[in-house]
Protein backbone atom coordinates (compact mmCIF):
# COMPACT_ATOMS: atom_id res chain seq x y z
CA UNK A 1 0.00 0.00 0.00
CA UNK A 2 2.98 2.59 0.13
CA UNK A 3 3.93 1.83 -3.24
CA UNK A 4 3.33 4.59 -5.16
CA UNK A 5 2.78 3.19 -9.05
CA UNK A 6 0.73 -0.12 -7.81
CA UNK A 7 -1.78 2.39 -6.13
CA UNK A 8 -1.66 4.25 -9.26
CA UNK A 9 -2.30 1.15 -11.19
CA UNK A 10 -5.27 -0.20 -8.55
CA UNK A 11 -6.92 3.15 -9.02
CA UNK A 12 -6.72 3.12 -12.39
CA UNK A 13 -8.06 -0.66 -12.50
CA UNK A 14 -10.81 0.52 -9.73
CA UNK A 15 -11.71 3.30 -12.05
CA UNK A 16 -12.17 0.85 -15.36
CA UNK A 17 -14.42 -1.59 -13.32
CA UNK A 18 -16.43 1.10 -12.03
CA UNK A 19 -17.40 2.68 -15.57
CA UNK A 20 -18.09 -0.94 -17.04
CA UNK A 21 -18.76 -4.06 -14.81
CA UNK A 22 -18.67 -2.58 -11.43
CA UNK A 23 -21.53 -0.26 -11.73
CA UNK A 24 -24.42 -0.28 -9.37
CA UNK A 25 -26.78 -0.71 -11.81
CA UNK A 26 -24.98 -4.03 -13.25
CA UNK A 27 -24.40 -5.01 -9.61
CA UNK A 28 -27.76 -4.73 -8.68
CA UNK A 29 -29.05 -6.30 -11.61
CA UNK A 30 -26.94 -9.29 -10.87
CA UNK A 31 -28.03 -9.53 -7.55
CA UNK A 32 -32.45 -9.56 -8.96
CA UNK A 33 -30.98 -12.13 -11.61
CA UNK A 34 -30.21 -14.76 -9.10
CA UNK A 35 -32.21 -13.20 -6.36
CA UNK A 36 -34.51 -16.27 -5.87
CA UNK A 37 -31.70 -18.71 -6.51
CA UNK A 38 -29.95 -17.27 -3.24
CA UNK A 39 -33.39 -17.57 -1.59
CA UNK A 40 -33.88 -21.44 -2.39
CA UNK A 41 -29.83 -22.37 -1.70
CA UNK A 42 -29.96 -20.36 1.47
CA UNK A 43 -33.14 -21.94 2.85
CA UNK A 44 -31.61 -25.45 2.29
CA UNK A 45 -28.60 -24.19 3.74
CA UNK A 46 -30.14 -22.51 6.84
CA UNK A 47 -32.65 -26.14 7.28
CA UNK A 48 -29.60 -28.17 7.01
CA UNK A 49 -26.90 -26.73 9.58
CA UNK A 50 -29.18 -24.33 11.79
CA UNK A 51 -32.83 -25.88 11.64
CA UNK A 52 -33.86 -23.87 14.82
CA UNK A 53 -33.14 -20.58 12.66
CA UNK A 54 -36.47 -21.09 10.64
CA UNK A 55 -39.87 -20.33 11.76
CA UNK A 56 -42.95 -18.33 10.24
CA UNK A 57 -40.87 -15.81 9.80
CA UNK A 58 -38.23 -17.06 7.75
CA UNK A 59 -39.26 -15.29 4.25
CA UNK A 60 -39.41 -11.49 6.41
CA UNK A 61 -35.63 -12.14 7.67
CA UNK A 62 -34.86 -13.17 4.19
CA UNK A 63 -36.48 -10.07 2.86
CA UNK A 64 -35.15 -7.38 5.52
CA UNK A 65 -31.42 -8.94 4.71
CA UNK A 66 -31.74 -8.63 1.45
CA UNK A 67 -32.81 -4.96 1.91
CA UNK A 68 -30.18 -4.17 4.34
CA UNK A 69 -27.74 -5.68 0.99
CA UNK A 70 -29.56 -3.35 -1.40
CA UNK A 71 -28.94 -0.51 0.70
CA UNK A 72 -25.45 -1.32 1.61
CA UNK A 73 -23.86 -1.57 -2.02
CA UNK A 74 -24.35 1.43 -3.48
CA UNK A 75 -23.02 2.97 0.47
CA UNK A 76 -19.89 0.31 0.00
CA UNK A 77 -19.55 1.51 -3.89
CA UNK A 78 -19.29 5.09 -2.59
CA UNK A 79 -16.75 4.27 0.51
CA UNK A 80 -14.47 2.25 -1.92
CA UNK A 81 -14.86 5.03 -4.82
CA UNK A 82 -13.71 7.59 -2.07
CA UNK A 83 -10.98 5.13 -1.08
CA UNK A 84 -9.09 4.73 -4.19
CA UNK A 85 -9.32 8.18 -5.49
CA UNK A 86 -7.40 9.15 -2.93
CA UNK A 87 -4.60 7.74 -4.67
Amino acid sequence: MKNAEFMKEVKERWLTLRDSIWTECSIMDMLLEIYEEIKVISEIDTSMWYPWYIDLKWALKVEEAVELLFKWIPERLEFCDAFFLRF
